[in-house]
């Protein structure tokens, strides 16, 4: 059976994307962030992170040359899920004006990440939670339309296991 893929353009409200709809640019992101926490103390480097140009530069942020890669228009893609086994109907929506840093912001609120640093500094680190996200992650060959996300009642509002 073919999969059908229905695109939708539309504009964020500024109100933080569950868990459950995130789609590539999240997962892409929570990865790289991932990457950070265990090769660079948690901190990201600017040129990776893309950021919309609505969001324009944040004082600092040209220091040392490491200007923050801005895309016009950026939109983060999520993926509405099929609603059952039988349809292989997926949405994708193009979230105009959510970038990378807004992702990230996702991940904080989903209780994936806890922030260390300053807005001109950041620095993560990876909950519990967001350890047994990416154990689902690599489970799943990276295929997150497949995998099966770690039980929530076995974590507590913070992200630490129970």
């Amino acid at each position: 059976m073919n999969t059908t893929i229905e695109t939708i353009e539309q504009q964020w409200d500024g109100k933080p994307i569950p868990i459950e709809l995130w789609g590539k640019d999240h997962w892409s992101t929570f990865r790289y962030i991932e990457t950070c926490v265990t090769s660079h103390q948690g901190k990201p480097s600017m040129v990776h992170m893309r950021c919309s140009s609505s969001r324009g530069l944040r004082p600092g942020w040209d220091r040392g040359g490491m200007i923050p890669t801005i895309v016009k228009d950026f939109p983060s893609r999520l993926v509405v899920r099929c609603a059952s086994d039988h349809t292989k109907v997926h949405r994708r929506i193009n979230l105009n004006g959510h970038d990378d840093w807004d992702c990230a912001d996702d991940a904080l609120y989903s209780n994936m990440l806890t922030f260390l640093g300053t807005g001109l500094q950041p620095v993560f680190k990876l909950t519990d939670y967001g350890w047994a996200c990416i154990q689902a992650i690599s489970e799943a060959q990276g295929a997150f339309l497949t995998m099966v996300m770690p039980d929530r009642s076995l974590f507590d509002g913070e992200g630490k296991r129970l």
